[in-house]
C-alpha cells in the first residue's frame, strides 16, 4: 500500500490539491462559456433574488429543488451584491472542488501521475458541461466528500465522529435536491452494509450502529431546515410541488438514451454511457477476483473506497434514466472516473483481460472529451467572446450575443440581443417594485420558458409559477391562478419568447391540452410594442408606449411563425 495510505482524506490538500484546485479555477475561468442561461441558469438566479427579498421556496414559488441553493446564493448576495458574475465565480468555485476532491481521493492510495489525470478528466467534464448553477454540482462534491469519509469507517464505535459527518452530508444534499439525498443515502447504507469485510460475529450490530449513527448525522442536517420551512407555511406547497412533479416527470420529460445519430452530431454525449461502462469493468474485476485483500484479511481503504463509489455511481445512475445526457448522468459520470483510475493499475497488472479492459474504456474517455473539446473550440473559434478569455481579449460585441453594460444584474454577461433589447426596454420604463411575467408565445403546451428575463430586467415574478414545466402551466386551474395574479398586482409588463413553442420532445410535452385561457387574455389585454427576432414584448393596453430602442434594438428583424424553424428550442431543459 502506498506510504500515503495511512494518512487521513484531507492530507493530499496540503498543497497538492489546493494547487490542483488553484489551476482548475483557473481553467473554468477561462474556458468555461459566460452566456447567460435561459432556463436552469434563469430559474437559480431569479429564485434566489426572490428569497433575498424575504421569499420561501414552494410556499411563495413553485420549486423543483430544494432550498439550499437558493439561500447560499442568496448570502453571498448579501455579501457581494446582486450580480452574474457573483453567482457564476460560485459555480466555478464548486467545480474546481469537485476537481481538487477527485485528486485527493485517488491520491491517497496512488502516484501523483495518476492522481492528476484522473482529476484533468473530470476537469475537462466540467468545463464541457454547461448547466451553470445546477446544483447537482454541490450535490456531487458533498457526495464525493462523504465518500471519502465512508471508505475510511470500519468500525463505527471507533469512527461516530466520521460516520456522523457521513450523515450530514447527505442531510446537506437532500437540501440541494430531495430525491438526490435519498439515493445518496441509499447507496451509503448499502456500500457499508455490504462492502467486502473479513468475518465479523458482531456484523449485523456494527451496520445497526453504522445507520443509527448515520441517519442522526442525516437529520442533525436536514430537519432543522425542514421545521424551519415548515413553520413558514411551506408544507402544502412542497407536498404539491414535489409530488405532483414526480407524478407526471417522466410522462412529460421522458427522453430515449443518445442514440448513433445524436452522438454523430455530438460525440461528447457518449460520455452518458461511462457509468455502465465503468460499472460492468468492475463487476468483471470482482467476479475474477482481483481483490488484493485475501479473504480471511479486512480490505484496505482503496477496496473500501473503490466497493462505495461503485455504489454510489451505480444507485445515481438512477437521476438520469428519464432524461439521459452528461449533465443528468454527471453525478455518476465523476464517480466512475475515480473509480476506474483506481482499479485501473490493478487491472493491468492482473491479466491480458485487465489489459483489454483497461485500454478499451481509456479509449473511450479520450475520444468522448478530445470530440468535445473540438467542438468546443470550434465554438470559441466562431463566437470567440463566448469564453471570458476572449471577451476580454476582444472588444466588439457580435451581432447575435452581445455583452450588456446597462443591466446591472447582468453587466458582462453575454446574452442573445433579443433578450438584452427586451430585458433593457422594461427595466428602463418601469418601476423597481414592479412584476413582469415572462412566458411563451402558447400556453397550452409547455417545454420551459426564458426565465433569465426577470434576473436581467432586475423585476420580480407576476406569478408563483414563473418556472414552467410541462404539465403544469398549460392547465386550466393554474393558468386562472396565473390571470388573477396578473390583475392583483396591476402587471403592466408581458415578454413573450416563442423560441421553444415548436420543439417536439417524444413524450407529452408534445401534446397540447388544448387550455388556451391565459393566451386570450394576454391578446385580449396587452398589445405588442417591441418585437425582437422570437422575443415580443407586451403593454397592458391603455398605457402610453415611452420612446424607447437604441439602434441596435431597431435594426433586430423580427422571426415570425413562417420564418422559424420547425425544431426551434434555444432553452435547454434539464
Amino acid at each position: 500500500m502506498n506510504r500515503d495510505s495511512a494518512e487521513s482524506f484531507a492530507a493530499p490538500f496540503k498543497l497538492e490539491g489546493g494547487l490542483v484546485f488553484v489551476i482548475a479555477l483557473a481553467a473554468m475561468l477561462t474556458g468555461c462559456v459566460i452566456n447567460l442561461g435561459l432556463y436552469d441558469e434563469g430559474l437559480i438566479l431569479v429564485g434566489t433574488d426572490l428569497v433575498a427579498r424575504g421569499a420561501v421556496p414552494h410556499r411563495d414559488f413553485h420549486a423543483n429543488y430544494g432550498p439550499a441553493q437558493y439561500y447560499v446564493l442568496a448570502w453571498l448576495f448579501e455579501l457581494f451584491g446582486k450580480s452574474f458574475w457573483v453567482a457564476r465565480s460560485y459555480d466555478w468555485v464548486i467545480r474546481a472542488g469537485i476537481v481538487a476532491c477527485s485528486y485527493a481521493l485517488i491520491r491517497r492510495d496512488l502516484p501523483r501521475r495518476l492522481a492528476a489525470a484522473g482529476a484533468a478528466v473530470c476537469l475537462v467534464l466540467l468545463i464541457l458541461v454547461k448547466s451553470y448553477l445546477y446544483p447537482v454540482y454541490p450535490i456531487l462534491l458533498l457526495s464525493l466528500i462523504g465518500t471519502g469519509l465512508l471508505s475510511q469507517i470500519q468500525r463505527p464505535a471507533e469512527s461516530r465522529l466520521k460516520v456522523l459527518a457521513v450523515g450530514a452530508t447527505t442531510g446537506a444534499i437532500a437540501l440541494f435536491r430531495y430525491d438526490v439525498g435519498f439515493l445518496v443515502l441509499v447507496a451509503q447504507c448499502a456500500a457499508y452494509t455490504f462492502r467486502p469485510r473479513a468475518p465479523l460475529r458482531d456484523h449485523a450490530k456494527e451496520v445497526l450502529e453504522f445507520l443509527i449513527i448515520y441517519a442522526l448525522g442525516t437529520a442533525m442536517v436536514f430537519l432543522p431546515a425542514a421545521v424551519l420551512m415548515a413553520a413558514a407555511g411551506a408544507g402544502p406547497a412542497f407536498v404539491t410541488d414535489f409530488f405532483g412533479e414526480s407524478a407526471i416527470y417522466a410522462a412529460t420529460r421522458k427522453l430515449p438514451f443518445p442514440g448513433l445519430a445524436q452522438m454523430g452530431t455530438s460525440h461528447f454525449e457518449a460520455a452518458t454511457y461511462l457509468p455502465f461502462l465503468v460499472l460492468a469493468v468492475f463487476c468483471g474485476q470482482l467476479f475474477l477476483g482481483t481483490r488484493s485483500a485475501r479473504p480471511e484479511t479486512a480490505p484496505g481503504q482503496r477496496d473500501a473506497l473503490t466497493w462505495d463509489l461503485a455504489w454510489l455511481a451505480a444507485v445515481l445512475i438512477a437521476r438520469g434514466i428519464v432524461r439521459p445526457s452528461v449533465i443528468q448522468m454527471i453525478t455518476a459520470i465523476v464517480p466512475a472516473v475515480i473509480l476506474f483510475v483506481l482499479i485501473a493499475p490493478r487491472l493491468w497488472r492482473q491479466s491480458v483481460i485487465g489489459k483489454g479492459a483497461v485500454s478499451l474504456v481509456s479509449i473511450f474517455v479520450i475520444e468522448t472529451l478530445t470530440s468535445g473539446l473540438i467542438d468546443r473550440a470550434v465554438d470559441v473559434m466562431i463566437d470567440p467572446k463566448s469564453v471570458l478569455a476572449g471577451t476580454l481579449a476582444l472588444a466588439d460585441a457580435g451581432p447575435v450575443i452581445r455583452a450588456n453594460s446597462g443591466l446591472p444584474t447582468t453587466s458582462g454577461a453575454r446574452m442573445r440581443t433579443q433578450d438584452l433589447c427586451a430585458a433593457e426596454l422594461i427595466h428602463d420604463n418601469s418601476r423597481p417594485d414592479e412584476f413582469i411575467l415572462s412566458g411563451t408565445g402558447r400556453h397550452d403546451k409547455i417545454v420551459n420558458n426564458n426565465i433569465s428575463i426577470y434576473f436581467a430586467a432586475d423585476r420580480r415574478p407576476s406569478t408563483h409559477w414563473f418556472e414552467y414545466d410541462p404539465g403544469w402551466q398549460s392547465r386550466a386551474d393554474i393558468q386562472k391562478a396565473m390571470i388573477d395574479e396578473l390583475k392583483r398586482k396591476k402587471v403592466r409588463w408581458i415578454v413573450t419568447d416563442r423560441s421553444a413553442d415548436d420543439a417536439d420532445e417524444p413524450n407529452d410535452s408534445a401534446k397540447s391540452s388544448g387550455v388556451t385561457l391565459l393566451d386570450r387574455y394576454i391578446a385580449d389585454r396587452y398589445r405588442p410594442v417591441a418585437t425582437f427576432q422570437y422575443v415580443t414584448v407586451r403593454l397592458l393596453a391603455g398605457e402610453p408606449v415611452p420612446s424607447i430602442l437604441d439602434q441596435r434594438c431597431r435594426d433586430l428583424p423580427s422571426i415570425d411563425d413562417a420564418q422559424r424553424p420547425a425544431s426551434s428550442n434555444e432553452m435547454k431543459v434539464q
